[in-house]
């Protein structure tokens, strides 16, 4: 086989004029690979061409949307909607309120140190005068079963009463009643009539009306006084069903009641102490003793007796 010559180039030298060289020195492998780069960038329909060129970084950066950059982005921007979100709903929070403060009517208190500077709608007066009337005592009925010239023959009476597991209150003076039961209902009375004769007690109902008797005393005595029978209400109502188990709501309105009223009885005389005390001393047997129904209900006869007491008193 006849050997080929050796490649050459002509090569501009600085005289101008031209030199061939021989391209032996170069490494085959080196020559081989240009000519084959060269030839496959001359043909566009090449397919390695066009992997090559759909693969370069610079071209898939101007077609594809780069998604760290959205990322960056949404990241900086998110404290800001946060913020703006939060803003907005504090200002309706407090637009909403400072609404309902201009719009809603004025709440009334006569408990507040400064309430006699401010004088209620007609309409509250109403409101706040049958409160305060729904606190006081109207008529009460008591059912007596007998009175006594002898006050042995009462406490005989009264033996026999708690034998068979009832109450019995006798009253102070003469002539001596033996009280068996109380209540603030007319309707209930009735009921109790039937109860007692249906186990061969003879009873009959003693009305005693008291809306019309005020005591004179000062004000706040007063008032302490309406607290005291709004309480007795509430457990005479209790009795009702036969169960004090709800009594545990009414024994921080008897503290209430307990602290003021100390301060309020240094005015009254000792003939006007002693009932009172002995109001107060029947509220705290029947609302801290756990006793029988029986005697719960003679601590609340004991109580109305002590304050129609207190109410001659005055």
């Amino acid at each position: 086989m006849s050997k080929l010559p050796d490649p050459k180039i002509n090569i501009q030298t600085k005289n101008g004029k031209q030199q061939k060289k021989k391209l032996a020195s170069l490494p085959k492998s080196s020559v081989t690979n240009k000519l084959v780069q060269h030839q496959t960038m001359k043909n566009p329909g090449n397919d390695y061409e066009e992997a090559l060129y759909w693969r370069s970084p610079s071209v898939e950066s101007t077609i594809t949307p780069n998604r760290s950059t959205f990322r960056e982005l949404w990241r900086r921007a998110l404290p800001f909607l946060v913020s703006i979100l939060g803003a907005i709903l504090v200002g309706l929070v407090l637009g909403f309120s400072v609404l309902s403060i201009f719009s809603d009517k004025f709440k009334y208190s006569d408990r507040t140190i400064d309430s006699h500077l401010y004088l209620p709608p007609k309409k509250e007066q109403s409101i706040i005068k049958n409160q305060s009337s729904s606190h006081e005592l109207s008529t009460i009925y008591l059912l007596q079963a007998g009175h006594y010239r002898n006050q042995q023959g009462a406490i005989q009476k009264a033996r026999k009463l708690h034998i068979k597991g009832l109450s019995a209150v006798i009253s102070s003076r003469t002539p001596y009643r033996v009280y068996v039961s109380v209540t603030n209902n007319e309707q209930k009375a009735r009921e109790y009539v039937k109860l007692f004769q249906s186990k061969g007690i003879q009873v009959y109902p003693v009305n005693w009306h008291l809306a019309n008797e005020k005591p004179s005393v000062p004000p706040s005595v007063q008032i302490s006084l309406r607290k005291s029978n709004q309480i007795w209400n509430q457990l005479v109502n209790l009795q009702t069903n036969q169960s004090f188990s709800d009594k545990k709501s009414l024994k921080n309105s008897f503290f209430d009641l307990e602290s003021s009223i100390q301060d309020q009885t240094r005015s009254l005389t000792m003939i006007q102490k002693e009932p009172l005390v002995e109001m107060l001393e029947s509220l705290r047997d029947v609302l801290f003793k756990d006793g029988s129904v029986a005697q719960m209900q003679e601590e609340l006869i004991r109580y109305i007796i002590a304050y129609k007491q207190f109410l001659s008193t005055t």
